[in-house]
């Protein structure tokens, strides 16, 4: 009999993690597919027609808490050798509360861990040409409402490649 409680235990986790796996691989080719045609052609008109190096677009949303919202950070290799690895990092640097006054109530860097999903990993991007990356952020449910500041730091071999980029999230 334990046995028999044993296995039915079993095939229940064993779904269970297939069904979970299922829906992350489904939510990662959203996210993958997330930056649409209107953050493409904005960033392209932002690096390319301004000749801007680093650009992200939107940089500020509305959105309710637990909602997710794609932004697009681009880059422009103007002048780096074509084999140089570029590579994006995020970070959230500021909350301000919904009266406006700067807070530290909020742990950022738990945050980092829990709002943010993006590619860690390097890329190459050819010379004079362009290169978008999403960066897919939301807000969990368990903190306050406020406009939540991030920072997309772009580097090249490791080094600082300017701008760096702010964008802004307003939780509500």
């Amino acid at each position: 009999m334990n046995v028999l409680v044993i296995i039915i235990i079993s095939i229940v986790i064993l779904v269970g993690s297939v069904s979970f796996l299922y829906n992350l691989i489904n939510k990662s080719e959203e996210f993958r597919q997330g930056l649409d045609q209107q953050t493409e052609s904005q960033l392209k008109q932002l690096l390319i027609d301004q000749g801007k190096l680093t650009a992200v677009y939107p940089y500020k949303v509305t959105m309710s808490h637990g909602e997710e919202k794609v932004f697009g950070i681009g880059v422009l290799n103007v002048n780096i050798d074509s084999g140089a690895s570029f590579s994006v990092n995020i970070d959230p640097t500021g909350y301000l509360s919904v009266a406006g006054q700067e807070a530290q109530t909020v742990n950022l860097n738990d945050l980092k861990m829990s709002a943010i999903l993006y590619n860690h990993e390097t890329f190459k991007v050819l010379q004079n040409e362009h290169k978008n990356v999403p960066v897919l952020i939301s807000i969990p449910r368990d903190y306050p409402e406020g406009t939540y500041i991030f920072t997309a730091n772009v580097l090249v071999d490791g080094q600082p490649y300017p701008p760096s980029q702010k964008f802004y999230v307003e939780a509500r």
